[in-house]
């Protein structure tokens, strides 16, 4: 009777915790580096959108701040706000008795000290904190003809990037996951197989020992199993064999001897 092998003791179950380990470290390597591409991406496409926006926003905010154009400066701290993916903007002269502010003023007081100028490194670390806020407050002062007459305070709109690296991650981590799991139901159909087979090899193994010299194994497949099988085959037919020429060889024996006796 052969003897029941503990789960965590069978071939199959250490192919798939191996081949889960493999999966799993060469999956997470892949998503993370996929996560780094994308972020990377963003932020240079946001670096670019930035350096392009500021010169002409300084340029267009500069004069009318000097001449104390209200109007005009509205109309521009509302067109940067609607199309610029700016949340907050403040707009002050040099001696601050002038300050205007657009967009989500009400959050000014909960958002941190903002970055002087726009830097690339800070910008990668406000989006890689802990608990990234959704707007990305920095400096620039404002020049006209090579003085500075002010300063602008914005608050730039993270919320598309944060949003695209969260759904980036989550995909690579799902995409993962059912990998994994089709790999685990693959390997456990082939492990099975193959395990089967070499249980029905040992069986065999432990009725020849109990003396079933009939006992064959059916031959699926050309792998090394179906040959260790074949050789099985071979061997329980020679010991067969053998048995029967051992056991005529007695029985002749024995009618000898009677006939002698």
């Amino acid at each position: 009777m052969r003897k029941k092998i503990p789960l965590y003791h069978t071939l199959r179950f250490k192919l798939i915790i191996a081949m889960v380990l493999i999966e799993s470290i060469m999956l997470g390597i892949l998503v993370w580096n996929n996560a780094r591409l994308a972020e990377k991406a963003l932020i240079e496409q946001t670096q670019i959108r930035v350096q392009d926006v500021l010169p002409l926003l300084n340029a267009s905010v500069a004069g009318p701040l000097l001449q104390e154009d209200f109007a005009r400066l509205n109309e521009i701290g509302e067109q940067v706000v609607a199309e610029h993916n700016v949340n907050y903007l403040q707009i002050s002269n040099t001696t601050s008795d002038i300050s205007l502010e657009f967009g989500e003023v009400k959050l000014q007081s909960n958002m941190q000290h903002p970055h002087t100028g726009f830097d690339l490194q800070h910008f990668k670390g406000h989006l890689s904190g802990p608990s990234p806020g959704k707007t990305y407050r920095f400096t620039e002062k404002i020049y006209l003809a090579g003085y500075q007459v002010g300063l602008m305070e914005i608050g730039y709109d993270t919320t598309t990037i944060i949003d695209v690296l969260s759904v980036s991650r989550r995909s690579g981590i799902v995409i993962a996951s059912i990998e994994i799991f089709l790999s685990v139901i693959l390997l456990l159909l082939v492990g099975l197989t193959l395990t089967r087979r070499l249980s029905e090899l040992g069986d065999a193994a432990g009725k020849m020992a109990y003396g079933d010299l009939s006992v064959r194994l059916p031959i699926t497949g050309h792998d090394e199993v179906s040959q260790a099988a074949t050789a099985f085959n071979l061997m329980a037919e020679k010991i067969e064999d053998d048995r029967l020429q051992l056991s005529e060889s007695e029985q002749n024996l024995s009618l000898t001897l009677d006939s002698i006796g």
